[in-house]
């Protein structure tokens, strides 16, 4: 109580007003400008920690899932393959090439996996006689390995079996033209004996004859193309020549090496 008898109020007994002291000025109050932007930067940090989490926890499931759908896609195409060669084993051609072109669906742009499936396709394309279906394949083949010989060749015995003796020779020569100096690829005497014979078939003698004699000169001396070459002088009525062809067809026969070749070539159809 105070001398007028009234009680002052606002401060305790001890003289001192409420909320503080002398020796801790501020208590109580909002912290200063520097903690508000230490506590927000802290704030931020953590989101941003927590945002990097989640992306890279993302990008890991992300991830997780192609490589899944890959070697789920992977898998298909190559049962696919497989299911087309047992086929083909099998000689259901039409079921084989159905099973290839499911795998080629799923093949991307796995070149190597495609040139495997496209030759095999080819090649039961050929065995079916579908000629127009397998030349068309040994096109793509020869746009993703334009420099392998052995495409035109099994592409001119196409041909040769359409009856089409200048496209025939036409593929025959470019495969020719990629080929290494002293070297013969697979196919190359197969598909010159079944362009002549086509051309001999459509009775173009001498577009036979000049087609014989050029790989000749080339040094591709086999029995039947000699025998190929009498048939064409017997239908015009050469004997004597005919005679001589035969010959010498007979010998090579009997002395020479014989064309060959795995696949396609040696099918016949």
């Amino acid at each position: 109580m105070t001398g007028g008898g009234q009680r002052e109020y606002g401060r305790r007994p001890d003289g001192r007003r409420p909320g503080g002291n002398g020796d801790n000025r501020g208590a109580g109050r909002r912290g200063s400008s520097a903690d508000r932007r230490r506590r927000r930067r802290k704030r931020l940090i953590k989101a941003v920690i927590a945002w990097a989490v989640c992306a890279l926890l993302a990008a890991a499931v992300a991830a997780g899932t192609f490589q899944l759908i890959g070697y789920v896609t992977t898998s298909k195409m190559r049962q696919f393959r497989d299911s087309g060669l047992d086929k083909m084993e099998a000689e259901n051609y039409s079921g084989a090439i159905a099973d290839f072109d499911l795998a080629l669906e799923k093949a991307g742009k796995r070149t190597d996996f495609k040139v495997d499936v496209l030759s095999y396709r080819a090649e039961a394309e050929y065995r079916l006689r579908d000629y127009d279906a397998a030349v068309y394949s040994y096109g793509l083949l020869l746009e993703l390995e334009p420099r392998m010989p052995e495409y035109r060749y099994l592409q001119s015995m196409c041909y040769s079996k359409l009856g089409n003796t200048d496209q025939a020779i036409e593929s025959y020569e470019k495969g020719v033209s990629l080929e290494k100096k002293g070297e013969s690829s697979p196919g190359r005497e197969l598909a010159l004996i079944a362009a002549g014979s086509a051309c001999v078939d459509n009775n173009e003698y001498d577009k036979a004859m000049s087609f014989y004699n050029k790989a000749i000169e080339d040094g591709m001396v086999y029995g039947q193309i000699y025998n190929q070459m009498g048939l064409c002088q017997v239908a015009e009525a050469d004997y004597e020549g005919a005679l001589d062809s035969f010959n010498k067809g007979y010998e090579v026969l009997v002395t020479g090496p014989q064309p060959g070749f795995r696949g396609q070539g040696g099918s016949g159809g």
